[in-house]
């Protein structure tokens, strides 16, 4: 009986790995031969002030060229409220720096201020975790003026146990929408798995695709390979 339930849980980490490297292959293939692979490296630190309200900080950097030239950091904090089991609130205050790569202004960073409200309803359904996470974000970039953003993710995740070791592959996809010009300036694809070693540390490894303008030129972007690590404090 065990060893049947074991070769059922390897059948469903085979079936997947299977989708997941599916999927993860149409975006890769629809990607330029001319896009160059960049990498990202967040970690998040949260400590719960009571049994509903968590602070969280986010720090996040990335890099492109072939991950030679580093390009962006932000620095993201607030609250994640969780109201039950089934819906979390959060509000943050995100600040970023980009450097500039093309034009007269070349090698040059501009900042970003932002203020995010989001709800995300959670369900677990056919015995994967859903969650559908829901953000408007209050944009300030450089002299421009102000303007909003709403950004939806969803995303589908199932806790597995292969030989032993346990570990939640996921699946997500989420389209920013930009309120101001009335269209979706980016959609971003993501693949992989976490893992938590302890109650105070876990990780994730992903592979993203983020496709610029998708409404004109559907794949344009670049791919990252991307390192998450969660401190509970």
């Amino acid at each position: 009986m065990r060893r049947e339930r074991r070769m059922g849980l390897r059948l469903k980490f085979a079936a997947s790995v299977l989708l997941a490297i599916a999927a993860s292959g149409v975006f890769i293939n629809n990607a330029s031969a001319t896009d160059d692979w960049g990498s990202v490296i967040q970690t998040i630190f949260k400590h719960k002030l009571n049994d509903r309200l968590t602070f969280v900080l986010f720090p996040e950097v990335r890099f492109k060229d072939d991950s030679k030239d580093f390009y962006y950091q932000q620095y993201r904090g607030g609250f994640d409220y969780e109201v039950n089991k089934n819906l979390e609130l959060e509000i943050l205050y995100h600040y970023s720096e980009t450097k500039t790569t093309s034009g007269s202004q070349t090698g040059k960073w501009s900042y970003e201020n932002r203020i995010i409200l989001g709800a995300t309803p959670m369900v677990t359904f056919a015995g994967l975790d859903f969650s559908d996470r829901n953000r408007i974000e209050y944009r300030y970039i450089g002299q421009d003026d102000p303007f909003f953003r709403y950004r939806n993710e969803i995303k589908a995740e199932k806790a597995v146990k292969f030989f032993g070791i346990k570990f939640k592959p996921f699946v997500s996809y989420e389209v920013f929408y930009d309120l101001k010009a009335d269209k979706s300036d980016l959609n971003r694809f993501q693949v992989g798995f976490s893992k938590r070693l302890s109650k105070y540390f876990s990780y994730s490894l992903f592979y993203r695709r983020d496709m610029y303008n998708p409404g004109k030129k559907w794949g344009t972007g670049r791919s990252f390979i991307g390192f998450k690590s969660v401190i509970n404090y």
